[in-house]
C-alpha cells in the first residue's frame, strides 16, 4: 500500500484580512448598538425624572390649594391675592391655608404662603406663620421650599361663576366684596375682592432641553363662597 501524502491547507493572507475585517465590523456594530441602548436609557431616565418632578409639583400643590381658608373664617386670617413680581415679569400668589397638625407648633394650623419664581428660576413656596400670630413670636423665619427648577412665565387665572341661585346654597358674606364679571376667567385677583374663587389655574413654562414647555394645572377651592350651581342637564346656571 502506497503511502498517502497528507495535503496541507495553508491559510492565506487574504483570508486573514477578510476574517479581521468581518470581526471589526461585528465589534463595531455591537459597540454602536450598546452605545445607542445606553443613550436611550439615559434619556428615558431623564424624562422619568422630569415627569416625577412635575407629578410631585401637582400633588404638592394639590395638597395645599384646597386647604386655602375662606374669607368667612372666624380667625380672620384670610389672604388671597396676586401680585406682580419684580423678577422676569412673573406673577406671585399670596394666600393663607390650613397646614393642620405639625410637630413644630409654628408650622401648625393657619400659615401664610406665597407661590413665586425666584431669581434662579425656581418655583418656590414661601411659608410664614399667619399674621394673626406675628405678635406672639415676631422673629420667626420664612420657610422656603423649592417645588420645581427652571421655571418661567408664572401666571394665574381665577374663575367667577354665574351668581344665579347661589344664595340658596351659601349664605352671603357679611363683608361687601368687589363686584367681578361673572362666568369669566380673571388674570389677576385683588385683596379688595375679599372672596375666594371656586376654581383657579396655574400656568408656567418649564425649560426642557433648553426649550420652554408650557404647563397648566387646574385646582378647585372647596371653601369658596362663589359656588358653581349646576342644573339638572349638567350645565351651570
Amino acid at each position: 500500500m502506497k503511502n498517502m501524502k497528507l495535503k496541507k491547507n495553508h491559510v492565506t493572507l487574504i483570508e486573514v484580512l477578510i476574517a479581521t475585517v468581518l470581526t471589526m465590523m461585528l465589534l463595531t456594530s455591537i459597540t454602536f448598538l450598546y452605545r445607542q441602548v445606553t443613550l436611550i436609557n439615559k434619556e428615558s431616565e431623564r424624562l422619568q425624572k422630569e415627569q416625577f418632578r412635575l407629578t410631585y409639583l401637582e400633588k404638592r400643590l394639590g395638597s395645599i390649594i384646597p386647604t386655602i381658608i375662606s374669607p368667612t373664617d372666624i380667625l380672620e386670617d384670610f389672604y388671597f391675592y396676586t401680585s406682580e413680581a419684580l423678577i422676569h415679569d412673573n406673577q406671585s400668589l399670596v394666600f393663607t391655608y390650613d397646614h393642620g397638625v405639625n410637630l413644630d407648633k409654628n408650622l401648625s394650623n393657619h400659615l401664610l404662603g406665597r407661590l413665586y419664581v425666584d431669581s434662579k428660576k425656581n418655583l418656590v413656596l414661601a411659608t410664614w406663620v399667619s399674621p394673626r400670630r406675628w405678635g406672639i413670636n415676631p422673629n420667626l423665619e420664612m420657610k422656603r421650599e423649592v417645588l420645581l427648577e427652571n421655571v418661567s412665565d408664572l401666571n394665574f387665572e381665577f374663575y367667577v361663576p354665574p351668581k344665579k341661585d347661589r344664595e340658596l346654597i351659601v349664605k352671603p358674606s357679611k363683608q361687601t366684596p368687589d363686584i367681578l364679571p361673572e362666568n369669566h376667567w380673571h388674570k389677576t385677583w385683588s385683596y379688595r375682592h375679599n372672596q375666594l374663587p371656586p376654581m383657579m389655574k396655574i400656568h408656567f413654562k418649564k425649560n426642557i432641553d433648553e426649550k420652554p414647555v408650557p404647563f397648566t394645572f387646574a385646582f378647585s377651592l372647596p371653601k369658596s363662597n362663589l359656588v358653581i350651581v349646576y342644573d339638572q342637564t349638567g350645565g351651570n346656571l
